[in-house]
């Protein structure tokens, strides 16, 4: 190995680190987490007992999303349509999840929407 050889460690097994139920009664509101890496953390945390509310702007994507992450983590996950540019529809995405779980407890805000810059 070289000054310039890069170390890689292998990942840490989650399931190694953290208590199985870590996350149990907690809810995760994420945006961007009908697809990559998001959807991804939500399983993640899901996995360790959190139910989820996910949001994006493809409802047939959420939809289909949500069932996955709530049949492979016996946890409760919802689809929440929403475009993050749009502040009343970001308010009624909240309304929905804490209507339906009462609270929420972690936010992910990984939406990938273009922003306006002015």
């Amino acid at each position: 190995m070289t000054a310039r050889d890069p170390v890689v460690l292998p990942a840490a097994d989650p399931a190694k680190v953290f208590r199985p139920d870590i996350f149990k009664g907690k809810v995760l509101f994420c945006t961007g987490g009908g697809s990559g890496i998001c959807y991804e953390m939500t399983k993640t945390i899901m996995s360790f007992g959190a139910n989820a509310a996910i949001l994006g702007r493809k409802a047939d994507r959420l939809a289909k999303a949500s069932k996955e992450l709530s049949a492979a983590t016996g946890q409760e996950c919802i689809p929440c349509p929403a475009d993050v540019r749009e502040p009343e529809q970001l308010k009624e995405a909240v309304r929905k999840t804490v209507e339906k779980f009462g609270r929420i407890d972690f936010v992910i805000a990984g939406s990938a929407a273009n922003w306006l810059a002015g």
